[in-house]
């Protein structure tokens, strides 16, 4: 069947009430009960995010030097090399 078929289905046994659905499935529990916990939450979040853009900026320079050390590195190769020819 595909998903529509199956959606249709399920809809009409649910009228029937021929599936026996547990109370707790429509029961959303928030990951919090104090209003006051989001705002833990968000602030928590917003620090890890603020130490992974530090960490992703530290990782960007020391790609930047890597790649200038390399371009710095084939410059005195290359030099070398013509001088030996």
């Amino acid at each position: 069947m595909v998903q529509k078929r199956w959606e249709e289905r399920f809809d009409q046994l649910m009228r029937e009430n021929l599936i026996d659905i547990d109370a707790q499935f429509y029961k959303d529990d928030l990951p919090f009960q104090d209003p006051s916990k989001l705002g833990e939450i968000f602030a928590d979040l917003e620090e890890e995010s603020l130490k992974m853009i530090h960490e992703m900026q530290e990782k960007e320079q020391q790609l930047e030097k890597m790649r200038s050390d390399e371009i710095r590195m084939h410059e005195n190769l290359d030099a070398k090399h013509t001088t030996h020819l």
